[in-house]
């Protein structure tokens, strides 16, 4: 018998309301009021490795990854979106500076 992972859900939290207007200016993110009454936005770049949901209360889900590596990537890549701050060249530079790593908070190292 052999196992082979292929969808890892991760989660995490912002700790904080997100205003999905905002995220949803970055491009790659689905965003509007016909996907539960605009309470979540989904985020699929290229560059990632699974889709990453974001609702309005900050809190993240990551699915479709195969390691969780990947995941917590992709939730770090999506946390700094919502950060308003971050722009799309950016958001790379914010997934190094969290090393890639969640602590339980969901916010990075």
């Amino acid at each position: 018998m052999s196992i082979r992972i292929v969808n890892i859900v991760a989660t995490a939290d912002l700790g904080q309301p997100v205003d999905l207007k905002e995220v949803a200016r970055i491009h790659h993110t689905i965003h509007g009021p016909e996907i539960y009454g605009g309470r979540v936005a989904y985020l699929k770049t290229p560059t990632m490795h699974g889709k990453t949901t974001i609702f309005t209360s900050g809190k993240l889900i990551s699915v479709g990854t195969t390691s969780r590596q990947d995941a917590e990537l992709d939730v770090v890549l999506l946390a700094e979106v919502a950060d308003v701050e971050a722009v799309e060249d950016g958001v790379r530079a914010g997934v190094a500076r969290h090393g890639g790593v969640l602590t339980n908070d969901g916010l990075g190292a």
